[in-house]
């Protein structure tokens, strides 16, 4: 019966054999240096988004600035006002019933010759 009381030497299995002694310091499995690189990357996004809120506005205040009225503009617009109340004053309605009244009057002098 020594055959019982026998140990039987069986190899490890590897996974024991591969995994490397220890000697009292463990080393970290990941470093935790790690978050820089979402940090920076979300400064940038908002530095981006920024500039790009900068640019909008500039172009609006620009839009803006353009629809205003110049100085030479403001006169341009104040000739042609002025240069319409002389016309208007200039306006004889008597001359302009006059001749609308010899129009009419030669419509229907061709009208009853056409008849």
């Amino acid at each position: 019966m020594e055959h019982s009381t026998q140990q039987h030497n069986t190899p490890a299995p590897e996974s024991a054999q591969q995994m490397p002694p220890t000697s009292g310091h463990e080393t970290p499995q990941h470093k935790s240096g790690g978050g820089m690189g979402p940090a920076i990357g979300a400064i940038i996004i908002i530095i981006v988004l920024i500039v790009g809120g900068f640019y909008l506005w500039g172009d609006s205040f620009m839009a803006e600035r353009a629809d205003a009225p110049t100085p030479e503009m403001l006169q341009r617009e104040d000739a042609q006002a002025a240069e319409l109340q002389q016309d208007a004053e200039a306006l004889d309605t008597a001359a302009l019933e006059a001749e609308l009244e010899a129009d009419m009057q030669q419509l229907e002098a061709e009208l009853n010759a056409s008849q």
